[in-house]
């Protein structure tokens, strides 16, 4: 490894031997701070919200508001950062304290035995949602792109492994989540994210965005159950996993049918908690998509 990654590793894990021993308010506090400071600095990324942002919603909304949700949603990213180094201190005995899901959803969902696709999102803090599966007994794995920092990345994989999540490599997760699925795992996967040219164009806000197909291609191949899962933060902080119960898929149903109704999803919860999603990622990035991909 470079001198460099090393330099970013010893950076990281100072602070989150620092952040540990702070209370959970505080390292969200902090964590808002640091998105302030992102806000100011990382010019690209503000950019980006304020394209996808007009791009959405136009005049509809006043620049003033606009302005408003960007900075709230570059707060919320950095205290997802902050929190995300908080994770060792979340255990069995706690975790209800900072995180609520249905758990009769969860036994429901796994009781098909065929495994479960938890369909979630850049959602407030998405990096809690695998810890209120795995702290509630079901078994959960997660797809995952690795840092290009090699250290930071070390450090970052242990921490979110922490409550035994396994993490699978992008470029290897076709054939590993077939195999999870069938072992009755929960697999956590992202559907707001651009597809590229492999997508399909399905409306998201209202908009043509590039959807994947992945969700639906192994829920049909393995008859996996599908439940929403979306993490939304409430007045006082606590991280409340909404599930919407989506099932195994109907047979007659096809993947544009699916498609719509997930992205109609998705976006119903942007709508609702604008100042929560992510919009400082590239969701309406690809503009036409291969003719195969539609």
């Amino acid at each position: 490894m470079k001198l460099t990654d090393y330099l970013m590793y010893a950076m990281l894990k100072s602070l989150q031997l620092f952040m540990v021993l702070l209370p959970f308010k505080c390292v969200g506090m902090l964590g808002r701070v640091f998105g302030d400071i992102m806000y100011v600095f990382v010019k690209p990324r503000r950019q980006i919200t304020y394209d996808n942002l007009d791009f959405v919603y136009g005049d509809k909304l006043s620049k003033a508001e606009k302005k408003r949700i960007a900075r709230e949603s570059f707060r919320n990213a950095g205290r997802n950062f902050t929190e995300i180094l908080w994770l060792p201190r979340v255990n069995k005995n706690n975790f209800r304290k900072y995180v609520e899901i249905d758990r009769n959803a969860l036994e429901k969902a796994f009781s098909n035995g065929k495994g479960v696709i938890f369909m979630t999102m850049h959602m407030s803090n998405w990096e809690y949602e695998p810890l209120s599966c795995t702290l509630n007994g079901f078994k959960l794995a997660s797809i995952y792109v690795p840092m290009s920092n090699k250290a930071a990345d070390k450090l970052l994989y242990k921490l979110r492994a922490t409550h035994g999540d396994v993490l699978i490599p992008k470029d290897r997760s076709i054939k590993k989540i077939r195999e999870l699925l069938a072992q009755n795992y929960g697999i956590g996967m992202l559907m707001d994210q651009d597809a590229g040219g492999k997508g399909m164009m399905i409306p998201f806000l209202g908009k043509p965005a590039s959807t994947a197909k992945g969700i639906y291609t192994f829920a049909r191949k393995t008859g996996a159950y599908i439940l929403g899962t979306i993490m939304v933060r409430d007045k006082n902080g606590k991280l409340i996993v909404h599930t919407e119960d989506v099932g195994v898929l109907p047979e007659t149903e096809s993947v544009e049918e699916f498609l719509h109704k997930m992205n109609d999803m998705a976006s119903a919860y942007i709508y609702k908690y604008p100042e929560q999603w992510f919009w400082m990622h590239r969701r309406f990035k690809t503009k036409s998509v291969h003719p195969k991909g539609h």
